[in-house]
């Protein structure tokens, strides 16, 4: 009777376990994803407590009897969920890998200092926190490889400050990794997944003073990328008329008012 007993608890802590459900089932790596179930037991270690992404293994937040809580590994490819346990092994279900992507840009052109915003599927639900106590990388937007400040972000879209010292070239847009260690804990440095590159074209952004003054008054243009010297096809008007340029650098150009000019752009 006793034996009989035995094998009866056995089958139903194997059946409990068997219970686990995930979700959500898909998402970019980095996504936290919430494991329910039964049975799961209490976390003993990193070597007898995993969560496998089609034979890759997760960083674990979270270890309950009922939940369980991690990261989706960066490098992990669509496929079976499983839990591990001291009870136990179990397949949680399929999950599918989404890749993060760009699909527009809103302006296309734009100044920098300006606000772009950056349209596409699966960017996560936030860029996340920086926390100084573990190694744990935040999602970033590069524009032309410099950093961009993040004003909102949102699973389909994302709203950056253009950064002044920004230039024409490829916005990116980089989910960080959220792994374990080899021996599964927290936590191995920090990888990237990245979008499709998708090209913005900066447009300088151009101040100029005084803004009014007889014939022959010197203007002082401020901006980026002018270049070092003037252009064959380079030309500064005011009013519609050419003016005489006294000075021409990367970031100032000095005009003199010309003589025949009127008032105007």
């Amino acid at each position: 009777m006793r034996n009989m007993f035995l094998a009866l608890l056995i089958v139903c802590a194997a059946s409990s376990f068997a219970q686990a459900e995930l979700f959500p089932n898909s998402g970019p790596p980095g996504a936290t994803v919430t494991i329910g179930g039964a049975a799961f037991g209490e976390f003993v270690s990193t070597a007898e407590n995993r969560v496998d992404f089609n034979g890759m293994p997760a960083l674990i937040q979270l270890w309950e009897p009922d939940l369980v809580m991690v990261k989706v590994p960066l490098g992990a490819k669509s496929g079976d969920v499983t839990v591990s346990g001291p009870k136990g092994t179990a397949v949680a279900g399929r999950f599918a890998i989404q890749q993060v992507k760009i699909t527009k840009l809103v302006p296309p052109e734009a100044e920098p200092g300006s606000v772009l915003t950056i349209e596409g599927e699966h960017f996560g639900n936030t860029a996340g926190s920086r926390d100084p106590n573990t190694m744990f990388g935040v999602n970033r937007v590069l524009i032309n490889g410099i950093l961009s400040e993040i004003l909102k972000w949102r699973p389909g879209k994302i709203d950056v400050k253009i950064p002044a010292n920004a230039e024409s070239g490829d916005v990116i847009v980089q989910l960080a990794s959220s792994d374990p260690l080899p021996d599964g804990s927290c936590c191995a440095p920090v990888k990237y997944a990245e979008s499709n590159p998708m090209p913005v074209s900066l447009i300088p952004s151009i101040s100029f003073a005084p803004n009014r003054g007889p014939v022959g008054t010197k203007v002082v243009l401020s901006g980026q990328q002018f270049g070092d010297a003037k252009g064959p096809n380079d030309a500064i008007t005011i009013g519609g008329k050419p003016v005489t340029i006294a000075k021409w650098s990367p970031r100032t150009i000095v005009v003199h008012v010309p003589l025949n000019a009127v008032s105007g752009p």
